[in-house]
């Protein structure tokens, strides 16, 4: 007969199978507690055992991993077998057991996840060890510390039976049997491509929604393949852990996914630019789930009797109405990849929810279909969502690229343009330089020279008219100096300045001449864009006009309009002088200055003059 180990879960009592009941006989079960851990077998088989069973599954419950559980029992062999006896022992717990035949001889096995799929206790040799012989009996002593609550040990319990019993059972019982282990694992596949394929897309374009994104997904891989190695692989080679280590970080892993996913979302509707105030609310509450995980952390490496489920429990009383307020946040602005990120976490959030609630409201619905599964559809559904938000994000940016490119072009031709006023400005400037101020300073030294030769000769009368000319130039040269030097000032670059210009020059001509300057400007006039010689020539030809108005027209009013029209504006200065013949007067260099300076604005001089008045009209096209 043999004795084998084998995985199963009941109550705190020893059971035989119908199958062997007149075959064996097993004793009560007795325990000891050794609280801090230490004790090795030898040192154990001295102390009484004296705890009850009751108190050693209260203990179990709180999942002490420093904390050692020692079960004696015994089973004796006393009428003849045919077929092989084994045993189980409770679930996913670090066990060894021991078992002492009344030779002496010690049989030790450690029993743990790589039982799977290997039921029998084997010695150093890797052959099978006969434990039973007819009429025998054997000592067993169990050792065990919990360390999973994935399937609570709410007692410890042993079953004997058959090994062919327990043989089916496996069988029946198998994790592919229902094709679940071939979903997770196909499940685990999707996500994994999912994420390599979004992180290569974040090595391309470099944005931190497409890492966040991965690293999501990867976590959730991770969660998934985990469990998968821990409760369904039948071969070891394609399992990472076992359902002992899961239970160290199986909470954790929960909350890591939660992590990236607030990142994602944050930098995915880019919450920083968009609302602050909630962005400073997901970086607080992304700082309390790392608390969180510590906390869990350190709640499982130190050994205590603290409930391990407190810092997931908490995180979930919190993540899901920060979540459901976020989500609501974000859907108020009314963007497409804000409704992506919100349709597709709730399809999420309602799988987990649905996944919760459908043990309760229909227990029998896990022949159809397991809480996990349900949790993976919405998973699957949710990435599907959120590829199309990855996607339409990505359209709009290359939009916003080609906007900006398109912005930085007409910046660059706006700037060309600049320049070549910049260069046009120049060139007038020195060719206003060399034409009126060369020549009024050539006239001055003319001048000059010729007053010094009359004063010499005498010629008191001649030299006094010289050096009046002279005074004339002068004045014009600084006038001209004047105005160019205004002109080129960059704090006179807007039409506001160039009326109030035009407004101080009149006043000042025309008042002490006694006549009334009057201006009247549409407001849409300082809105028109001119240029630095626009400005310039406008200024020009109001000055001369005003200017022959102060010396000939005699007049008590000077009036200038200016009027804005769809496509053009109009300048119109009026005076209610003497007024003169165009017909027989001949243009002097004033006039046809100013004519060539209405062309260059784009616009059509016309001067009209009668004895009640001069009108001078100027159609600028804008």
């Amino acid at each position: 007969m043999l004795f084998t180990a084998f995985v199963f879960k009941g109550s705190s009592q020893v059971v035989v199978h119908e199958s062997i009941e007149d075959s064996i006989v097993v004793s009560e079960i007795t325990c000891f507690i050794d609280h801090l851990g230490v004790l090795s077998k030898d040192e154990v088989e001295t102390l009484p055992f004296s705890s009850t069973i009751e108190q050693a599954n209260e203990l179990l419950a709180k999942h002490n991993p420093k904390r050692q559980f020692w079960f004696k029992f015994s089973a004796e062999a006393f009428d003849s077998i045919e077929k092989t006896i084994s045993v189980s022992l409770p679930s996913y717990s670090r066990i060894t057991v021991y078992v002492l035949s009344p030779e002496g001889n010690l049989f030790e096995k450690r029993v743990g996840a790589e039982d799977i799929g290997n039921y029998y206790f084997v010695d150093h040799n890797q052959k099978t060890t006969a434990v039973f012989d007819l009429g025998t009996k054997v000592d067993i002593l169990v050792s065990v510390r919990h360390r999973s609550r994935m399937q609570d040990i709410k007692s410890f319990r042993v079953l004997f039976a058959t090994q062919e019993f327990f043989e089916e059972a496996k069988m029946q019982y198998r994790p592919s049997k229902g094709g679940e282990g071939y979903l997770f694992l196909l499940f685990c596949g999707i996500m994994m491509f999912q994420g390599l394929y979004v992180l290569l897309q974040w090595y391309l374009v470099r944005k931190r929604e497409y890492f966040y994104y991965g690293a999501f997904i990867l976590s959730i891989f991770i969660y998934y393949y985990l469990r998968f190695s821990a409760f369904y692989s039948e071969n070891m080679s394609w399992a990472l852990t076992d359902t002992t280590d899961l239970y160290n970080y199986n909470d954790s892993l929960l909350i890591i996914p939660s992590i990236f996913y607030l990142l994602f979302a944050s930098s995915f509707v880019d919450l920083k630019s968009k609302d602050k105030k909630l962005y400073k609310l997901i970086t607080g509450f992304q700082i309390f789930l790392l608390l969180c995980l510590m906390a869990q952390l350190l709640l499982q490496s130190i050994p205590n009797d603290i409930n391990k489920m407190i810092p997931i429990l908490v995180v979930l009383l919190f993540h899901v109405p920060f979540n459901i307020y976020a989500l609501i946040r974000i859907a108020r602005q009314r963007r497409r990849v804000a409704w992506f990120l919100v349709i597709g976490s709730s399809v999420a959030f309602l799988s987990h929810l649905i996944a919760n609630l459908l043990p309760i409201i229909s227990p029998s619905s896990f022949a159809v279909i397991s809480p996990l599964e349900v949790t993976m559809i919405g998973l699957i559904i949710e990435v599907i969502i959120f590829n199309g938000g990855l996607l339409v994000k990505a359209k709009e940016l290359d939009l916003q690229r080609i906007v900006a490119q398109n912005s930085y072009i007409k910046e660059l031709k706006n700037r060309q343009a600049i320049q070549g006023e910049f260069a046009e400005v120049r060139d007038k400037i020195s060719s206003d330089l060399h034409d009126d101020v060369g020549s009024s300073l050539s006239s001055i030294g003319i001048y000059s020279y010729a007053a010094k030769e009359n004063l010499n000769a005498g010629k008191i009368e001649q030299a006094a008219e010289l050096l009046e000319n002279i005074k004339r130039s002068a004045e014009a040269t600084l006038n001209a100096m004047s105005d160019l030097v205004w002109a080129t000032n960059p704090r006179n670059d807007s039409n506001e300045k160039l009326i109030e210009r035009i407004r101080s020059f009149g006043y000042e001509i025309l008042s002490a001449r006694e006549c009334v300057f009057k201006v009247h400007i549409d407001h849409d006039f300082y809105a028109i864009s001119l240029n630095q010689a626009q400005r310039k020539n406008l200024l020009l030809i109001l000055k001369e006009a005003i200017n022959n108005s102060a010396k000939y027209s005699e007049a008590t009013l000077v009036d200038l309009t200016i009027r804005v029209q769809s496509n053009s504006y109009s300048v119109l200065l009026s005076d209610n002088g003497v007024g003169f013949d165009s017909r027989q007067r001949n243009e002097g260099n004033g006039m046809t200055t100013m004519r060539k300076r209405s062309a260059e604005l784009n616009g059509e001089f016309e001067l009209n003059s009668t004895d009640s008045g001069t009108e001078l009209v100027i159609h600028i096209r804008k």
